[in-house]
C-alpha cells in the first residue's frame, strides 16, 4: 500500500467571476501566473460570468471565429 503524504508545493487558489472585458479578471490571470513562477500550484476557480473564458473565443477577446 502507497503512503499519502501533503505536498511540500504551496498551493493557490484563485476565484475568477469576471468575464475577460473587466480588468478585475485580467488580474487574477496575472496573479495565477506570478503564483506558478514563484512554484505554487495554481488553481483558477471560474464561476458566474468567469466561465466565459474557457468558452470558444475567449482567446480572441470574445470575437468568436
Amino acid at each position: 500500500m502507497r503512503k499519502v503524504t501533503m505536498s511540500d508545493k504551496k498551493k493557490l487558489v484563485i476565484v475568477v467571476t469576471h468575464r475577460f472585458d473587466n480588468e478585475r479578471a485580467s488580474v487574477a490571470w496575472g496573479v495565477a501566473n506570478g503564483g506558478i513562477g514563484m512554484d505554487f500550484d495554481a488553481t483558477m476557480f471560474l464561476v458566474g460570468s468567469g466561465v466565459d473564458w474557457v468558452r470558444r473565443g475567449a482567446q480572441f477577446g470574445g470575437q468568436y471565429t
